[in-house]
């Protein structure tokens, strides 16, 4: 400050969790990141669970398509990959640790499209500290493994009210990034590695 007038310096600016490698809000971005985990997914994690798992033909030409087709159950799966915590979850009553988010969006499109579809959780906790605007400090321990559930249970959750909705603030007015996310416990899916 300056003769009591605040300076551009003095302005402190909302830091965004800087373990996070990329934008959140860059929705064309992620879509291509999670297509690199499908591969490697198929590759390197279906083997270990005995399925007979393929990325779904359909993602050659649209690569918003569900990712995979479980030839043993003949059933559309998606997989979603989560390596940061939703550390905010504790705020919903649910443990960091097990916490996972899906969006509504994802919710909306499983419901009209996919109804019968698996969903294959792949976690990886690479963040295990954070530290939130007002200071406090949210921890985890390592966790690494894949969980399932068929979209049709997470649907019966949401819809008897039973899954937190967390709304994202920097996107209240964004017209391409999911509004809101509800959130699950690990815990409560099927784990499978």
């Amino acid at each position: 400050m300056v003769d009591g007038k605040a300076q551009a310096t003095d302005v402190k600016v909302l830091q965004r969790n800087p373990d996070v490698i990329h934008d959140t809000e860059d929705k064309k971005f992620w879509v291509k990141e999670g297509g690199k985990n499908e591969p490697v997914f198929v590759r390197e994690i279906v083997p270990k669970l005995k399925r007979n798992i393929i990325i779904h033909p359909e993602k050659v030409r649209d690569e918003t398509y569900i990712d995979l087709l479980d030839l043993d159950r003949n059933v559309v799966a998606d997989l979603k990959t989560q390596t940061t915590p939703f550390f905010k979850s504790s705020y919903y009553g649910l443990d960091p640790q097990y916490a996972v988010t899906f969006n509504r969006k994802d919710y909306e499109y499983y419901r009209n499209r996919f109804p019968e579809a698996i969903i294959y959780w792949w976690v990886n906790w690479k963040q295990l500290e954070y530290s939130d605007r007002n200071g406090t400090r949210h921890f985890v321990q390592p966790l690494h493994g894949v969980w399932e559930i068929p979209f049709e249970n997470m649907r019966e959750v949401i819809e008897n009210g039973q899954a937190p909705l967390h709304p994202y603030q920097r996107r209240i007015n964004d017209p391409i990034n999911a509004k809101d996310s509800f959130l699950f416990d690990l815990r409560t899916f099927n784990r499978i590695l």
